[in-house]
């Protein structure tokens, strides 16, 4: 899930937290809270039901993720700190 992406040196945790933080807001929020509630609302279902409810979900938010998806196509986002999705 993610839960340790990367180790930074003593006391950058704090300003490390905050860039990814930023970034991930940056992304589109509508998009952000559907991943969310499928994964809480996923969680210790079995696989096809979790699966089902993303599908679900992901319905709402489908013009925003195509969108994005093709913008990083064109070459946006590829700056490695999700600059300019």
């Amino acid at each position: 899930m993610g839960l340790l992406c990367e180790l930074v040196g003593p006391g950058e945790h704090l300003d490390r937290a905050l860039a990814y933080a930023e970034g991930l807001a940056g992304f589109p929020q509508d998009t952000m809270l559907a991943d969310r509630r499928a994964a809480l609302e996923g969680s210790g279902l079995p696989i096809e039901e979790g699966l089902a409810l993303e599908a679900r979900s992901g319905r709402a938010t489908q013009a925003t993720a195509w969108a994005g998806a093709r913008r990083f196509a064109g070459g946006e986002g590829r700056g490695g700190a999700g600059s300019a999705i």
